[in-house]
């Protein structure tokens, strides 16, 4: 026998080799099992269709009223005046700055916000005032007083 030759079939080395063939099989087949559950899960969650039954003998008696998936909040019913914001009520607005000397601090309502110029994010309630105050590295600051609405405020000359 040369030492060129495959091991013998009883060998420690012919059965750690069969292992690993097998064990390759099995991950294989673990790997393709899950991600059948994941595409599965996910048309469910694209399409609306967890929570529900296909089957007829899983329906709910005539006269109950079908469940409400998870993903879906009952609303209330739209009271007077429900298309207009409510005041005090806290939202997020969109908020661009090119006022100012360059590099100016951006205060909104006392808090740092950035640098100028500024594109950006920040948190109001509706109808309240808001002060945005543009701090120059060197010279008095600019004050801006503004009114929570709608979604944007763009600040690009000097203040009135």
């Amino acid at each position: 026998m040369t030492s060129r030759s495959s091991p013998p079939p009883g060998s420690l080395s012919g059965s750690l080799a069969r292992a690993a063939l097998i064990s390759r099989f099995f991950a294989a087949v673990l790997v393709a099992g899950v991600s059948v559950r994941f595409a599965i899960a996910s048309y469910e969650h694209a399409f609306g269709t967890a929570g529900t039954n296909s089957s007829p003998g899983m329906q709910p008696p005539r006269g109950t009223p079908a469940p409400v998936p998870s993903l879906v909040r009952p609303r209330a019913a739209p009271s007077e005046g429900a298309g207009a914001p409510q005041p005090g009520r806290p939202r997020s607005i969109q908020l661009g700055i090119s006022a100012g000397p360059g590099r100016s601090e951006i205060y909104v309502n006392g808090r740092l916000l950035g640098n100028t110029p500024f594109v950006g994010d920040t948190s109001c309630k509706t109808g309240l005032p808001l002060r945005i105050e543009l701090v120059p590295p060197s010279g008095p600051p600019l004050v801006y007083e503004r009114e929570c609405r709608g979604t944007m405020i763009e600040i690009s000359g000097p203040p009135p």
